[in-house]
């Protein structure tokens, strides 16, 4: 690992989920064969635990003395304006705390997760021996453009000769997801399941507990990265069980 001060400000960044999207892969990517930075992260991850658990605990102590100040008899002498002043503002800057505390800490919506840790598949022929000809490198092409439609209804097309073709079926999930249809998509990934080609089945498993996110299904993400996230050596293992941190 390199130096752990030009790791810090990542990490922190990774945590708070404020990376973009090739960022965030990049970095998990260099996170995978990095040991020493897995550790730093799970380090990082503890002290921004403790560090909300003592905001947490601050802020009562802060609304608790309000509340017993608050509480107090009212004095007889005439209030003084200065120091009404001053309460209020600190009242104010203390919902202020509060509401950026949430921000900073709150899980974001399970779309979008899915939003944060899709990234599309990239096809690439020959990763099953099979040959380039027009009409593979045509769906290549629209595929690597993003012209997702177009893509699909290319690869449905070629379906209907190789139906059982992995590659395929896993680029027209992710068409399907690029074109927000995840529930057409789970059906994609199911075929690839029961394929039992283990890269491809992985990659299946990984796209379609992504697929379950983006439907607000929590339940059915948690089952399918659970099952990535229990094999170190299966792809997509820490994605998965980041993401599982973040869900639960």
């Amino acid at each position: 690992m390199k130096n752990l001060n030009e790791h810090e400000d990542k990490l922190d960044q990774y945590l708070l989920n404020r990376l973009s999207t090739a960022q965030k892969a990049a970095f998990e990517a260099e996170l995978q064969d990095d040991v020493a930075l897995q550790q730093a992260l799970e380090d990082r991850r503890d002290i921004f635990k403790g560090i909300e658990a003592y905001r947490q605990q601050e802020v009562k102590a802060e609304l608790q003395a309000i509340h017993r100040q608050m509480s107090q008899p009212a004095p007889r002498i005439r209030p003084n304006r200065r120091v009404l002043l001053a309460m209020a503002a600190a009242f104010v800057a203390l919902v202020l705390s509060l509401a950026w505390l949430w921000n900073s800490t709150a899980t974001p919506p399970a779309n979008q997760l899915a939003d944060d840790y899709f990234v599309p598949y990239q096809m690439k022929i020959g990763q099953r021996g099979e040959g380039l000809n027009a009409q593979k490198a045509e769906i290549l092409k629209t595929y690597s453009e993003e012209n997702y439609q177009f893509a699909l209804d290319k690869i449905k097309a070629a379906l209907t000769t190789d139906p059982n073709n992995s590659i395929w079926l896993l680029g027209a999930g992710n068409c399907l997801l690029k074109l927000d249809r995840p529930s057409e998509a789970i059906a994609f990934f199911d075929r690839i399941i029961d394929n039992r080609e283990p890269f491809y089945q992985q990659q299946a498993i990984w796209y379609k507990g992504l697929a379950f996110l983006m439907q607000d299904d929590k339940a059915q993400a948690i089952t399918q990265l659970q099952r990535l996230a229990s094999d170190p050596r299966a792809d997509h293992h820490e994605e998965a069980v980041a993401l599982l941190g973040l869900l639960k």
